[in-house]
């Protein structure tokens, strides 16, 4: 269990602020009392801002003064709340959810200032539009979030990751600084918390070796499953996922603040390219969908030793109302649905195939069957469909 970083005891320290819209946030400290009554944990919650309902009209401190003990309601300030809670940030495991409603009053300035006190805390925005606003996410990732979720089974994962830091170990995150992590916990930690951060150049602390590309290095080199070195097939494989009922495309959060593109990457050695689409969708994007077309292909057999081909596939989610991936991890910092209109105010990966094939497909485009054109069958001919 992680060390609480409010009361220097055994437990998890859970720093969750209350807006005004908090009353759209009951499955917060649900979902955290949830948690740890399977840890059998102590554990500390803390309301930080000012509420404009009194205790006994609003459901959400209701909620959680009913059912979480040591609960603060009462802090002038979140500096002043969040540093009267703390005590040392580097060697303990804390999280901050920041629980804002449709209008996000003073929220950015609460992430930041929360951010502000300690670059260790892994802070959480809950918030309704988390997978319907790009730009929501960015800005979040901007102001110093680590995640950005309304989904309860998500933040009970997260928590469960950050209690999975028992504070053991011998490592110091080069990002943040977090201390007493094993390798094991380094590898999980990384993406979790810095997905969403620049790449950093320097010396492995386990190894030793010099690297261009420490989160990579790091996730290649020290899985706790044993190394592994990303195969380059020089086949990619991507997936436009329409949402038809809202005119809505599934885009992924990128790494290192790429903005946002497609699901799609690298065909694994043996995989088809209809199985390495699906892959794709699951590990970027976290939903399962239906591939019912072949929207284009690409080549240039002169990049590489292996050349490189692309095909990019329309799909529709296999639900109605998927929950989108929203935990980091390697793969990505999360997914969001984007309408076309939103294109122009978000940063994208690349623009290509998000600003051709949106718009048409949007205004009724015919989609080509599931299948390869005949003129590029040959050169597929070492794969699979």
């Amino acid at each position: 269990m992680m060390r609480t970083f409010a009361t220097k005891t055994e437990g998890p320290a859970i720093m969750e602020l209350a807006q005004q819209d908090a009353h759209v946030c009951n499955l917060v400290p649900q979902t955290v009392s949830k948690l740890h009554k399977k840890e059998r944990t102590q554990h500390r919650l803390v309301v930080i801002g000012e509420l404009t309902l009194p205790l006994e009209e609003d459901p959400y401190r209701r909620f959680a003064a009913s059912t979480l003990p040591d609960v603060i309601t009462s802090a002038s300030t979140v500096r002043e709340a969040f540093e009267g809670a703390a005590c040392s940030c580097a060697q303990t495991a804390c999280v901050a959810v920041v629980a804002a409603g449709v209008v996000l009053h003073h929220t950015w300035d609460v992430i930041t200032t929360i951010r502000g006190t300690s670059s260790c805390i892994f802070i959480v925005l809950w918030h309704p539009d988390a997978t319907e606003d790009p730009a929501l996410r960015i800005q979040a990732f901007h102001h110093g979030a680590n995640m950005v979720t309304f989904h309860p089974r998500h933040l009970e994962a997260a928590l469960s990751k950050v209690a999975d830091q028992r504070g053991h170990g011998s490592l110091r995150c080069e990002w943040c600084g977090l201390s007493e992590l094993s390798v094991s916990e380094y590898w999980s930690h990384q993406p979790l918390y810095h997905i969403y951060e620049d790449n950093l150049e320097g010396e492995c602390q386990v190894c030793r070796r010099f690297t261009y590309n420490l989160a990579v290095h790091l996730h290649e080199r020290h899985c706790p499953s044993g190394p592994f070195e990303e195969d380059r097939t020089g086949l990619i494989a991507v997936v436009v996922v329409h949402r038809q009922q809202d005119n809505k495309f599934l885009m992924v959060q990128e790494f290192a603040q790429q903005g946002f593109w497609v699901p799609g990457g690298g065909l694994d050695e043996g995989e088809s390219l209809r199985q390495g689409a699906l892959r794709e969708c699951m590990e970027e994007a976290g939903i399962e969908v239906e591939l019912r077309g072949v929207l284009q292909v690409e080549y240039d057999m002169t990049r590489g030793p292996r050349g490189w081909r692309s095909i990019t596939f329309y799909a529709v989610p296999k639900e109605s109302n998927p929950a989108v991936k929203t935990v980091p991890d390697f793969e990505s910092a999360g997914a969001c649905w984007v309408d076309v209109s939103k294109l122009s105010t978000i940063p994208l990966r690349s623009k290509a195939i998000p600003l051709t094939w949106f718009p048409r497909l949007a205004s009724g485009y015919p989609v080509p069957q599931l299948q390869l054109p005949e003129a590029c069958k040959q050169l597929f001919h070492d794969v699979q469909f």
